[in-house]
């Protein structure tokens, strides 16, 4: 008996779950570092540098998914999971308009998306040597022009659900990491205030040794004092 061909069913289910995942990523990403200066300054107390990295790591991330999802139906003769594989594999006729359409709508965002698939082409993906040495630069990617990607991306995931399926995917619905990084603040938040104080008596207990009441406020002598 012959099995039924879901390759193509496949294929738009695990894309959605790619969309799905950079749009996890996304929110993550502004409920760590687009809540406000608060936020901010919790990071920043005493791992700054760790949290940058952080910041850095999972932006780059994000403009690696958006680039990838744009990424030509093929790479190096071999197929590609991206939008406009996702175009291909639909059963229409090369000339019917809502093919036609999703395919004007895909150029559409791939024109929105320049500067993002530069840094991946150029920065994150492969070393441009001029880019490297600073002889040329590379457009700038803000926050909005990924939150605006990924919207546009995930709009026209919805397009070709409909087309293909008749129904619509609703992406963040489900997105249960809120709690984690409320509890990551709760505890970043609690932890700095234990250090302080325990810096602060320890402060107080050298100053009470050798004197020398003017050490500034963040002065501490270490755990042995």
């Amino acid at each position: 008996m012959s099995q039924p061909n879901t390759t193509g069913r496949e294929f738009f289910s695990r894309l959605t779950d790619l969309v799905a995942q950079m749009d996890d990523d996304w929110r993550i990403y502004n409920e760590l570092f687009g809540r406000g200066e608060k936020r901010i300054d919790t990071l920043d107390r005493r791992t700054g540098r760790v949290f940058e990295c952080f910041q850095d790591a999972l932006s780059d991330a994000v403009v690696l998914e958006i680039a990838k999802l744009l990424d030509p139906p093929k790479m190096g003769g071999k197929e590609t999971l991206s939008l406009a594989r996702a175009i291909e594999e639909l059963p229409l006729d090369p000339r019917d308009s809502r093919k036609t359409n999703l395919e004007k709508q895909l150029s559409g965002i791939r024109r929105q998306c320049m500067a993002i698939v530069m840094q991946r082409h150029n920065r994150i993906a492969h070393n441009n040597r001029a880019v490297a040495l600073e002889v040329v630069g590379l457009p700038n990617v803000t926050r909005k022009m990924l939150g605006d990607a990924i919207l546009a991306i995930e709009e026209f995931v919805n397009r070709l659900s409909l087309v293909r399926n008749n129904s619509e995917v609703r992406f963040g619905v489900f997105f249960n990491r809120l709690g984690e990084v409320d509890e990551l603040f709760r505890v970043l938040e609690k932890g700095n205030d234990q250090l302080t104080a325990e810096q602060r008596a320890r402060r107080t207990k050298f100053i009470e040794l050798y004197g020398n009441p003017d050490l500034p406020d963040e002065f501490d002598p270490g755990p042995d004092c």
